[in-house]
């Protein structure tokens, strides 16, 4: 075989007759009748979907690249060795098994700015390697194994489960309401929030929490857990600056005496070094986060005046233990 670049039309014959095992520096957007060895850089650049029901095997030496503009969409395996790197900045669609144990010399697989990598439900990703991500990664499906998971910037959407040895987010946004397994770092220009934008979820951690973001809750209702955001830890959560934002959403309209559980660990440590928002209250109502034996609530009482007002605790003690008195009633949701 030439070693040194090969025209894409040559790629697209070599691809169709020698399917078994084809090297090449260039592969062709021509759909996958066999399994394609990457040792040198391929690239895949053309808008029409490269179909793999095979197997590609980025060898140590290997970077393939997903050109913007690109469409890789892989129903068999992409298999990723030591040295070997993935590139995407285009849309990578994962519906079988993409393995990825680089992990030396910067290899590993790499979601850039503007790349959209979408793990589906019933697909897996094993990472034993680096896995980076500084576009939109949407995970429906399985993000398993013992490597590590970094994000600088951009989108993670967890609605499926996410386990690796450590999860750092230390730019954009997680989201979702699935599940991470393993130890989560929140970096101060990272933001969390459970669910969407627009609808609420809940996102668990099994592991401990660090934290130095911002998180964001809504609520929209008091009756069951699809109506509010909550972040679940099973573990310890360690803050150290950040915010805590909670918006009251579609037009629903809290009273004296709900409160709701929206966020729960084992320990909370820091919590004072947080800053805190409410809106969407009515008038004549207040609030207070209160530490409760399973987490941190907030809790909604009536206030002196007209606007949205934090109420110390020093009051808020005062008050719930005239609550019996002036008949206020307290409903927790959680």
């Amino acid at each position: 075989m030439n070693p040194g670049k090969i025209p894409i039309i040559m790629a697209a014959i070599a691809i169709v007759v020698m399917p078994l095992a084809v090297r090449a520096q260039q592969i062709s957007p021509n759909p996958n009748n066999g399994n394609i060895t990457v040792d040198g850089h391929g690239a895949f650049n053309d808008s029409k979907p490269f179909n793999n029901k095979h197997i590609i095997e980025i060898e140590d030496t290997g970077t393939l690249t997903n050109d913007s503009g690109g469409w890789l969409d892989n129903y068999g395996k992409v298999n990723i060795d030591p040295g070997g790197t993935l590139k995407n900045s285009g849309t990578l669609d994962n519906s079988g098994t993409l393995k990825n144990s680089g992990s030396v010399n910067g290899s590993g697989l790499y979601n850039g700015q503007g790349g959209v990598v979408n793990n589906y439900s019933g697909a897996t990703l094993k990472n034993s390697g680096a896995l980076n991500n500084s576009g939109v990664l949407k995970n429906s499906g399985a993000i398993s194994g013992t490597g590590t998971y970094t994000q600088t910037a951009g989108q993670t959407t967890d609605n499926g489960s996410l386990s690796q040895k450590s999860v750092n987010i230390k730019g954009g946004t997680l989201s979702g309401d699935g599940t991470i397994t393993g130890n989560v770092n929140i970096g101060s220009e990272a933001k969390v929030e459970p669910g969407s934008s627009s609808t609420t979820g809940k996102l668990t951690i099994n592991g401990n929490l660090t934290s130095k973001g911002d998180y964001t809750f809504k609520i929209g209702g008091k009756h069951g857990c699809g109506y509010y955001d909550m972040l679940q830890i099973n573990g310890n959560a360690y803050f150290s600056g950040g915010s805590i934002d909670i918006d009251f959403m579609n037009s629903y309209k809290a009273v004296a005496g709900d409160c709701w559980d929206f966020l729960l660990a084992g320990s909370i440590t820091g919590w004072n070094t947080l800053s805190f928002n409410v809106t969407g209250l009515g008038k004549g109502l207040g609030w207070e986060i209160e530490r409760t034996a399973k987490g941190e609530e907030l809790l909604i009482k009536s206030s002196s005046g007209g606007a949205e007002t934090p109420i110390p605790s020093t009051v808020f003690l005062l008050a719930a233990g005239l609550a019996g008195l002036i008949g206020v009633k307290k409903l927790c949701f959680g």
